[in-house]
């Protein structure tokens, strides 16, 4: 009887331990997304309409920010080798998926911003 308790006892523990297990590495495998569009951080609140106008969206389950005839003229600052770098978009993901739909456009005066801008950045692969 205590062999028969015994061994369902560390089946049970092994039980827990593999879904705890298995809950963290889910967990540490969800997509996990630094987004700004126009100087704006893309977060939960704002992810379905960015700028308040329906031009930009974002969703998170796909990571794919749409862009529906979407003017950005605003950017985000970055520090890179020690100086500060211009982005239309920058996203920090694994992999980051841009939709475009109509007319968009990126523009960042060259007067403000030297010659350290870029349009789009992605750390990760971009489609």
């Amino acid at each position: 009887m205590k062999k028969k308790f015994l061994t369902v006892s560390l089946i049970f523990a092994f039980i827990c331990t593999a879904l705890i297990g298995f809950y963290t590495l889910t967990a540490s495998a969800a997509i996990h997304t630094i987004l700004y569009v126009g100087g704006t951080e893309v977060t939960e609140q704002n992810a379905s309409d960015v700028f308040g106008d329906g031009t930009v969206s974002f969703d998170s389950t796909t990571n794919t920010l749409t862009l529906n005839n979407a003017t950005i003229t605003e950017c985000f600052t970055e520090e890179f080798f020690g100086e500060d770098t211009y982005f239309g978009i920058y996203c920090e993901a694994n992999e980051f998926n841009l939709q475009l739909v109509g007319e968009n456009t990126i523009y960042l005066s060259e007067d403000k911003h030297d010659d350290s801008y870029y349009a789009v950045y992605s750390s990760g692969a971009m489609n």
